[in-house]
């Protein structure tokens, strides 16, 4: 059984694939259909019962709450940093700050966006 979200009908199932539709049950394809097949025809879906729908309905939630929390943390991670430098901006004014390990001390290297140091 694979959870594959709300009911599109541009979107090909596989036997097994389970659907929320817009009637507010969940339904579970039993036979191979044709895109658009929608889940209340009973020759190809089956309506899951009450107790199995609800957990469904509530993985589908969580997944959903999940979703939204991921994209919540991804706007917060900083985009001005990459594995060999960081990047700072002081007004139009960009900075690159990098490591040069070559020598006995490492020592932090700040060059401006146009090359200078």
């Amino acid at each position: 059984m694979k959870l594959k979200g709300a009911y599109s009908a541009d979107t090909s199932y596989s036997v097994g694939d389970v659907v929320t539709f817009t009637d507010g049950f969940v339904y579970r394809l039993s036979k191979p259909a044709t895109s658009g097949t929608p889940p209340v025809n009973t020759l190809y879906w089956e309506r899951l019962g009450q107790d199995l729908g609800v957990a469904v309905q509530l993985m589908m939630d969580a997944i959903d709450i999940a979703k939204n929390y991921a994209d919540t943390i991804a706007a917060t991670i900083p985009n001005n940093i990459s594995s060999d430098a960081i990047s700072l901006m002081d007004g139009d004014d960009e900075f690159v700050i990098t490591v040069d390990g070559s020598g006995d001390t490492p020592e932090l290297v700040v060059t401006a966006a146009g090359g200078g140091e």
